[in-house]
């Protein structure tokens, strides 16, 4: 009796496999282990609702998702890798047969690990290869399964079908590339290509368009030698390439939709590609062992737990080892090293899969295919196999405590994981940093949370501490950065930018900040360049901007100054630009290029400016700055010959400030009605009211930083004081305010 199929993955394997079991299979079976298993495992038919669910996870239930992933990467991430390994270092003829890739090769990935932990830029090269490089190798991988299954169906294909059949799949990793690589790289370990954006979406467009033509055509040709139903797995295998990267990229560039952005979209297409994996090189390993067999045997001993008891220990000697004794005895940043091996070991794995998996091999096509050639020589193990799988005591003692080792090992990582996990969870944190203190995001994490309870100095401890793990990490060398000048302590934060330079790339932001540090302690020149550089960076930066117009105009060069501050209220007007200025800040820019319009003789230019700002300044009811903008109005009406013009501005000035708070500033207007008025012809009565209303604004004052202003008045005054009679002071002082409401009304 047939024994019914299972949905679970391998629930189709039998567990002990007997030779004539496996001869009696019939040798034009279009499965592997049956439609069920193959379409869903295999093809990936269980793409759609497995990204669907994870989608919907992450949106609702984000740390349990990334925590369930964590732990299935155990069981078939881990796993897949190790099946190449055991495919190819298992015997000495395969590790011969391969030696550029099992020695030459393994030896390079051995060194650029070690590297790598002390090469930010070489870690963002491989860590770039190994993101750009692993849609290639799910690509090559479903063509390879499209394409087995087709000639298992009976499809003879040749030079041409087998090229269009796999530019079919080929175009959709182009489409991820593009996406991939296209605009600038967000993350301090990608390095884009820097494509154009509206360039990728139109050579996106004439991929799918290639896609398209090559896939009905090589499917027709496959259709016509059999049958629509005989391509059922090779359909659903293209089907599975068109939703991991076609309709994703798709979405991304005309919808703005970032699901290949997800971590989560990345780690469950990972899961999938790797039960594909183990789903194919299972059968491999067990017809292999069938082929290994005299012909008189009539049980062999392959197990499937046994077989993936294999994979999943030396899945975890491939990943965790190099990790935890980096960080727990060379006290390098866990997370960095975590890194640096998963994107080494695939990048091995995806070499030496190129080139141990060929169907023009005829021992796999023999074994994959199912054809009837004969049986190659079975490979002798090598010697380590060899002892290793012995049942020597040294060799069953060493296998037992690696096996222990490994696992409880595994779990603790399974542990930490799961408590960092809980990013708003202090008691958890500080758990996971105990298992290994040596983890900057831990230490990032958790000064975050000293920060929202208002400790600051732990906050600045704990991210000096996550600095000093990972210089190389931005979020907490900008967090280091920010609160050292929240906190007052400017050159600090000067000392720190510049240290912080020297293990990451200056992003704009970080420029920005360092310059207007440099600017505070008169290091002009720096500040100058930082800027410039930021927008080298990011010419929408429009702060820069704006400090750049400042320190132009200080310097007295106003063309340039011009230039900047007009940049600057073009994007701070941009509702697309998510640099969003105060509106104070546009006021003071504002300020600044008319006064730099005005310096420059374009008075016209000038006044447009203040009066647009005045419209804002009402607007947001900013008497204060409106006061200014009149002043400012007055000022350039003066330098233009339009005296009656400025006379009014002064006076609508003067009329708002007479509630303000500001003394300083209500002295130094009064100041300057009073000086214009001394060059008019007018009732001197009007000059000495002026000066006297700014000696007793000034008196108001507590700030003591109006010194010169106060001299200024003072000489005015005394000046007055020989011009005009002693009674007509006296006239002004005891009517003061009776005379100051004629300045405020009089006509010229």
């Amino acid at each position: 009796m047939k024994k019914a199929e299972s949905f679970l993955p391998f629930a189709g394997i039998p567990e002990t496999v007997s030779r004539s079991a496996d001869a009696n299979e019939n040798v034009c079976s279009k499965w592997i282990y049956g439609p069920k298993t193959d379409l869903i495992i295999g093809c990936g038919a269980w793409s759609v609702p497995l990204l669907l669910l994870t989608l919907y996870g992450t949106a609702n239930f984000p740390q349990t998702v990334i925590t369930i992933f964590y732990a299935l990467a155990l069981f078939f991430n881990y796993p897949h890798y190790m099946a190449t390994i055991y495919r190819v270092f298992r015997t000495k003829e395969e590790i011969a047969k391969y030696k550029i890739f099992t020695v030459h090769i393994t030896l390079l990935i051995a060194l650029l690990v070690v590297l790598s932990h002390f090469s930010t830029y070489l870690l963002a090269f491989v860590f770039t290869l190994y993101l750009t490089w692993s849609p290639f190798h799910y690509t090559g991988q479903n063509f390879g399964i499209g394409l087995m299954f087709a000639r298992r169906n009976g499809v003879e294909t040749n030079l041409k079908t087998r090229r269009a059949l796999y530019i079919s799949f080929l175009m959709p990793y182009l489409m991820f590339f593009l996406a991939f690589h296209s605009g600038t790289a967000s993350d301090d370990y990608v390095i884009s290509l820097g494509i154009p954006t509206k360039i990728a979406m139109y050579l996106w467009t004439a991929a799918l368009a290639v896609f398209a033509f090559s896939s009905i055509y090589s499917f027709r040709e496959f259709i016509k030698q059999t049958s629509v139903s005989a391509m059922t797995a090779p359909l659903v295998i293209l089907s599975t390439q068109i939703v991991w990267f076609v309709v994703p990229t798709g979405m991304m560039f005309f919808t703005n939709a970032g699901i290949l952005q997800n971590p989560a979209t990345i780690a469950v297409l990972a899961v999938m590609h790797s039960a594909q994996y183990i789903w194919i090189t299972t059968y491999y390993a067990r017809r292999e062992k069938v082929n290994e067999q005299s012909e008189n045997t009539a049980q062999i001993g392959w197990k499937f737990s046994a077989y993936f008891g294999v994979l999943f220990v030396g899945g975890i000697a491939l990943f965790l080892p190099v990790p935890w004794i980096a960080s727990r005895i060379l006290r390098l940043d866990f997370g960095t090293s975590f890194l640096i091996i998963t994107a080494l070991v695939n990048l091995h794995h995806f070499i030496l899969d190129g080139a141990i998996w060929k169907l023009r091999d005829g021992r796999i096509a023999s074994l994959l295919l199912n054809t009837k050639k004969e049986n190659t020589v079975a490979d002798s193990p090598n010697f380590v196999w060899k002892w290793f799988s012995g049942s020597s005591f040294s060799a069953r003692f060493v296998k037992i405590a690696a096996v222990f080792t490994l696992l409880l090992m595994a779990l603790i990582d399974q542990a930490k994981f799961v408590y960092s996990a809980k990013g708003n969870d202090e008691a958890h944190l500080r758990s996971a940093s105990q298992i290994n203190p040596f983890d900057a995001s831990l230490k990032f994490k958790l000064a975050l949370i000293s920060e929202e309870k208002g400790n600051i100095s732990e906050a600045q401890n704990l991210l000096a501490e996550a600095v000093a793990i990972n210089p190389a990490f931005r979020q907490a060398q900008d967090s280091l950065a920010r609160l050292l000048i929240k906190t007052g302590r400017y050159e600090e934060a000067l000392k720190h930018y510049q240290k912080m330079f020297q293990h990451l790339k200056p992003d704009a932001n970080s420029l920005i900040n360092y310059g207007v540090l440099a600017a505070q302690f008169d290091r002009e020149d720096e500040a100058v360049k930082a800027w410039q550089d930021a927008l080298k960076l990011d010419n929408n930066q429009p702060n820069a901007h704006f400090y750049l117009g400042e320190m132009l105009s200080k310097r007295k060069n106003f063309d340039e100054a011009v230039k900047h501050y007009e940049q600057f209220l073009v994007q701070s007007g941009n509702s697309q630009n998510t640099s969003k200025s105060a509106p104070a800040m546009i006021l003071q820019a504002a300020q600044s290029l008319g006064f730099a319009y005005s310096q420059k003789g374009n008075y016209e230019k000038s006044q447009t400016v203040f009066s647009n700002a005045l419209k804002l300044a009402e607007n947001i009811d900013d008497a204060e700055t409106t006061a200014e903008l009149w002043i400012n109005l007055a000022e350039t009406d003066i330098a233009a010959g339009k005296n009656a013009q400025a006379v009014a501005d002064f006076q609508r000035a003067l009329s708002l400030t007479q509630k303000k708070s500001n003394s300083g500033g209500n002295a130094e207007h009064w100041l300057k009605l009073g000086k214009f008025l001394k060059t008019l012809t007018i009732d001197s009565r009007f000059v000495y009211a002026c000066f006297l209303k700014a000696e007793i604004e000034l008196l108001k004052d507590e700030s003591g930083e109006t010194k010169t202003l106060s001299d200024a008045v003072k000489n005015e005054i005394a000046e007055a004081d020989k011009t005009f009679d002693l009674e007509k002071r006296k006239a002004v002082k005891s009517k003061l305010d009776e005379v100051l409401k004629e300045v405020l009304s009089f006509k010229l």
